[in-house]
């Protein structure tokens, strides 16, 4: 697929696709995509907000690729004279017709005590143990693996509704989605003004980094600080996880993704750079290397 696609001319079939941005899905070459445009500043409690979404979108997803996750499909384009990000509707399938998604925050988990629409972590994880449509491990490894990545891209909206699982309703297979919906990665709000003094002032801008924004998982009400909780990993799924991501950086795959993007600017293209370098310096080297070093100690004390 070419890099920039005008879908001006596609035939659309419905707008407003969920969410809260404008959204259209359209067929081109035999796939349906849904379109998510370029949004204008709109003001939000008296301050005027950026939304680049469309951009983090298509970031994301890519950078994502590089990792080998399955993660959805995503091109850059316009649409009637808006940028656009396309992103490929993974629920079409003309062999699997009766194919649809069934998001996290839909598997029943109504019993023992369980709230299927908590964003409390240990909610989270019990209502994994309590699906039962795909293997617990499995789901669990999807999950932390989410988790890793979106500390990469200062994800704070990855809530339940926005994974899930494929289910074929004729032969009840069941399979998780790709990785999608990363719109709210890569500080979205951010105008070009604010980009160039965050790329000016590094000393202030890194706390930034390191520690804004949080997920949108709690523990006991608090929202998980991505630092914080990564330094400190216990659980050993989500170990696991930052020992298989953190080896697959790659700065350069990620600089050439930014560098494609033809319309916007080389100030906007460093700042995404520079995030990818800073979370990867800040909060995921030093968890990924305190493990390493735990791991080392541990081995020689049992070598003794």
């Amino acid at each position: 697929m070419d890099n920039f696609i005008d879908f001006s001319d596609c035939n659309v079939l419905s707008y407003n696709y969920g969410g809260k941005s404008r959204k259209a899905v359209v067929k081109y070459k035999d796939d349906l995509y849904i379109l998510k445009f370029e949004e204008h500043p709109r003001k939000k409690a008296a301050l005027l907000h950026y939304t680049n979404s469309w951009l983090s979108e298509y970031i994301g997803c890519h950078f994502i690729e590089t990792l080998g996750i399955p993660v959805q499909e995503t091109v850059l384009g316009t649409c009637n004279g808006y940028n656009v990000v396309a992103c490929k509707d993974f629920t079409y399938d003309i062999n699997k017709p009766s194919l649809y998604l069934h998001e996290f925050s839909n598997v029943d988990s109504t019993t023992v005590e369980i709230k299927r629409n908590s964003l409390e972590i240990d909610n989270v994880l019990s209502t994994i143990e309590f699906q039962k449509g795909i293997d617990t491990d499995i789901v669990k490894k999807r999950f932390w693996d989410q988790f890793v990545i979106d500390a990469y891209l200062g994800n704070y909206d990855r809530h339940n509704s926005n994974w899930g699982f494929l289910i074929d309703k004729m032969s009840n297979e069941v399979s998780l989605a790709p990785i999608y919906d990363c719109g709210a990665s890569l500080y979205p709000l951010l105008s070009d003004e604010e980009v160039h003094s965050f790329l000016s002032n590094p000393k202030t801008s890194a706390p930034t980094i390191k520690n804004e924004p949080s997920s949108v998982y709690r523990y006991n009400g608090a929202k998980l600080n991505y630092y914080n909780y990564l330094i400190n990993a216990q659980n050993p799924d989500l170990i696991n996880a930052i020992k298989k991501i953190v080896p697959k950086f790659n700065q350069d795959a990620i600089n050439s993704i930014v560098d494609s993007i033809p319309v916007i600017s080389d100030t906007r293209k460093e700042f995404y750079k520079t995030v990818f370098e800073k979370k990867h310096e800040l909060i995921l080297l030093p968890a990924y290397r305190k493990i390493l070093k735990q791991e080392k100690k541990l081995s020689k004390g049992r070598s003794r």
